[in-house]
């Protein structure tokens, strides 16, 4: 081969297939950026696709390289999948910076992109929605206040009526936490007649924790504890931990603040 015999490559591995690796890294770039853009965009989604079929067992374990090739590849929805499972992925890892890198380059793929589809609004929601959890878990609440309320337009518009309900709750939440209380509360009011409406369990369920903080430090004692009781009937309450521990503590609170501890 004719890079070989200028000392360019050098052979890796004979089997089970010949596999060639250049000997300098600076040469691999100078290559890669000879290609056109549309050549190198190919070459990174053909890369994710076979990474997703080599690994399709343990996929969790190359989130970020594949959300790397399909960044720099065809595919934005494949790109911004792989961005929020390595934004939850460092999440639970307790690396909410590390997330919060990842939720950004998600969030500027899709709101960067001229003419979405139907299926990109939706995601670009549920971005929004999930990098929400990011800026709560920082305690960044200001900021977090601030993103979702220049996002409120968005989500009135683009989003459906489940999305909408959990976007209220977010905000009416981040508002709660904020101690601005009636409209935290107003918007988690929100929240919960949407979530009535459709008959949606997650966003009853949200609405309902975080409304159960809203009234107890509104002095809404007994509604705030109706509130809880109301969760703690649901089924929501033992599958998710999110809601059974905020809910659970706010009921304590509640009951505290009524001279029941």
């Amino acid at each position: 081969m004719g890079l070989e015999r200028l000392d360019l490559i050098r052979t890796r591995t004979l089997q089970p297939d010949l596999e060639y690796i250049f000997k300098h890294a600076l040469t691999q770039e100078v290559v890669y950026n000879g290609l056109l853009k549309k050549e190198r965009q190919n070459i990174h989604e053909k890369i994710g696709q076979v990474m997703e079929e080599l690994f399709k067992d343990r996929l969790d374990e190359f989130y970020e390289t594949l959300a790397y090739h399909y960044k720099q590849g065809l595919s934005v929805i494949k790109a911004v999948h792989y961005l929020m499972k390595s934004g939850q992925k460092s999440l639970s890892r307790y690396s909410p910076d590390e997330s919060h890198q990842y939720f950004q380059e998600a969030f500027n793929l899709l709101i960067n992109k001229q003419g979405r589809t139907e299926e990109e609004n939706y995601l670009l929601l549920e971005v929004i929605l999930e990098w929400a959890i990011v800026y709560y878990r920082r305690a960044r609440f200001n900021e977090l206040c601030s993103f979702l309320k220049e996002k409120e337009d968005l989500a009135v518009s683009f989003g459906n009526k489940v999305q909408l309900g959990m976007f209220y709750v977010r905000l009416g939440m981040a508002l709660v936490f904020r101690l601005q209380l009636a409209d935290g509360i107003r918007y988690l009011r929100q929240a919960l007649k949407i979530g009535e409406e459709m008959g949606d369990q997650k966003v009853i369920g949200y609405a309902c924790t975080y409304l159960i903080y809203g009234c107890a430090d509104h002095g809404l004692i007994e509604e705030s504890i109706g509130f809880g009781k109301r969760v703690l009937q649901m089924e929501i309450y033992t599958k998710d931990l999110e809601v059974f521990r905020w809910s659970t503590c706010g009921l304590s609170l509640a009951y505290g603040f009524k001279g029941e501890t």
